[in-house]
């Protein structure tokens, strides 16, 4: 007999298990830049995804910054990408590889938090 894994994906909103996020920044755990001088409109569409149906190749993949209360979790929630790309752990990624996840791809990322950095992909 073979063995059969399963896994249940959900999703939560729980202050416990994403962290105490203030509904000003929308309930995200992403919500800004680690060099947030460097702001401006043209750069924020190019991150947010509404210039493009794909991430471009321009932006910065080390500049993610989570809200000073967020827990990292194995897909972080952020308004960055719109529905293009989600911010995902490696853990998250080696249990998709045992899937056909067609037309996808993963770029790798960084994403700082309390001042430590977290190696993650966008999914």
């Amino acid at each position: 007999m073979n063995k059969i894994n399963y896994y249940k994906l959900g999703t939560s909103m729980d202050a416990d298990e994403i962290g105490k996020v203030s509904d000003r920044e929308f309930l995200t755990q992403i919500i800004e830049f680690i060099d947030t001088e460097n702001i401006d409109k043209k750069r924020l569409d190019l991150y947010q995804g509404f210039t493009s149906e794909h991430i471009s190749s321009e932006i910065d993949m080390k500049k993610f910054k989570t809200h000073k209360h967020a827990k990292m979790t194995d897909l972080m929630s952020s308004h960055f990408f719109g529905n293009n790309g989600h911010f995902i752990s490696k853990r998250l990624v080696n249990v998709l590889s045992d899937f056909n996840v067609e037309e996808s791809k993963l770029l790798d990322c960084v994403i700082t938090n309390k001042n430590n950095r977290y190696d993650y992909q966008v999914f």
